[in-house]
C-alpha cells in the first residue's frame, strides 16, 4: 500500500501558518488528535509558557535582538494501536533562543520523555534534544538547519516488529529563496537514523507563485519529493524508492477584525518501488479567533488520502490551541 506518512509536500503550508502579529510572552494550551487507516490514534495535550515564537516561525523576526528568550512545555501523549501495543506518557522540555542579529538566530531545547507500554508496563525513557539555527544570507535567501532526537510516533513510526519502542536522530537542512515578490523556491533535505538500525533519506522541493503574495495571500505551485529507506521493515512504512510530484495551493485571509482563516490543498501523483503509480490529495483549513484582547483561539485540521489500485490509505488530524498573552 502506498502510505504517504512522511510526505511533507502533501501537508500545505497553511497547516503551520500564523496570521497575527507577535505578542509574547504568552501561555498556551494545546490539543492535537491524529488517526489513520492503519488504526493508529495519537492524542496529545500540552501546557506551556514561551517568550519566543521559535526561530522557524516568521514572527521570530519581530523579536528583539541580543536577548536570551526561553520557554517551557509539558506534554501528555496517548498512543493507541489496534493490533500492537499501546503507550501512555509525558514529555517535559525547556528551550532557550538567542537572536545574535537580524540575520542569525539559534535555539536549543532539551527534555525528558517517558512512554509506558500499557501491556508490559515497561517504561521507555529518552532524553530528547533539538538544536536549530537560522541564517539569512541576504534579503532573498535563508538557510535553516536542525538536529534533534525524539520518539517518532508523530511520524506514524511507533515500534518495531519486536514491540520495541522506536526513537530516532534527525538531521534537516532547508534553503528558502524568495526570487522576487511573486516567486518562492524551497528545498529541504532530511536524514533519519532510527534506533533499530534503519535509516532514511528524503529530499523535497517546491516552486510557488504568489497570486496574492502579501496578506491576504494566495500561493500556488508545484512540489516534488523523493524518499528511501535503507532497510525494509514490516512494522512501519519503509519504501526503498518513493517519488511524488504534485500541485499545491496555500491561502490565508481575514474574515473580520477578530477572525482569520486559511485553506490549503494538494493533488499529487506518486510511485513506490515497483508498484503501480498512485494518486493522492490533501485538504487543510485553519482559523484564528481573537476572543479578547489577550486571548486567541486557533483551530486547524486536515485530511489526506493516498490510493494505489485497490489499496487506500487515509490520515486526518485536528489541533486546538488557546494562547493567553501575559500581562
Amino acid at each position: 500500500m502506498n502510505k504517504n506518512k512522511l510526505l511533507a509536500c502533501l501537508l500545505p503550508l497553511a497547516i503551520s501558518s500564523s496570521y497575527a502579529s507577535a505578542e509574547t510572552p504568552q501561555f498556551h494550551a494545546d490539543a492535537d488528535f491524529y488517526s489513520d487507516s492503519d488504526d493508529l490514534k495519537v492524542d496529545q495535550w500540552s501546557l506551556g509558557y514561551q517568550q519566543s515564537h521559535g526561530i522557524f516561525n516568521y514572527l521570530h523576526e519581530e523579536e528583539p535582538e541580543k536577548q536570551l528568550l526561553w520557554s517551557v512545555k509539558a506534554k501528555r501523549s496517548t498512543i493507541d494501536q489496534l493490533t500492537k501495543d499501546d503507550y501512555r506518557g509525558q514529555h517535559l522540555s525547556a528551550a532557550v533562543a538567542y537572536k545574535y542579529s537580524k540575520d542569525l538566530s539559534t535555539e536549543l531545547s532539551i527534555g525528558d520523555g517517558n512512554l509506558e507500554n500499557r501491556r508490559t508496563h515497561k517504561d521507555n525513557h529518552l532524553t530528547t534534544y533539538s538544536i536549530k539555527a537560522q541564517a539569512k544570507i541576504n534579503p532573498q535567501l535563508t538557510v535553516q538547519a536542525k538536529q534533534e532526537r525524539d520518539f517518532l510516533f508523530d511520524n506514524a513510526i511507533v515500534d518495531d516488529s519486536s514491540n520495541n519502542l522506536l526513537h530516532g536522530d534527525t538531521s534537516d537542512i532547508g534553503v528558502y529563496w524568495r526570487a522576487d515578490e511573486k516567486w518562492r523556491v524551497e528545498g529541504k533535505a532530511n536524514h533519519l537514523r532510527l534506533s533499530d538500525g534503519n535509516s532514511s533519506d528524503k529530499v523535497s522541493g517546491s516552486l510557488l507563485y504568489g497570486i496574492s503574495p502579501g496578506w491576504p495571500w494566495i500561493w500556488a505551485g508545484v512540489s516534488a519529493e523523493k524518499l528511501s529507506f535503507d532497510k525494509d521493515r514490516s512494522s512501519y512504512w519503509t519504501p526503498q524508492d518513493y517519488q511524488s510530484v504534485g500541485l499545491t495551493l496555500d491561502s490565508s485571509f481575514p474574515v473580520n477584525d477578530d477572525l482569520s482563516m486559511s485553506f490549503g490543498a494538494n493533488l499529487n501523483r506518486s510511485k513506490e518501488d515497483n508498484n503501480p503509480s498512485g494518486t493522492g490529495y490533501s485538504l487543510s483549513t485553519g482559523a484564528e479567533w481573537k476572543i479578547a484582547e489577550q486571548v486567541k483561539l486557533k483551530a486547524q485540521g486536515y485530511i489526506l488520502e493516498s490510493t494505489q489500485e485497490t489499496s487506500e490509505w487515509k490520515q486526518d488530524g485536528v489541533s486546538l490551541s488557546v494562547n493567553v498573552k501575559s500581562f
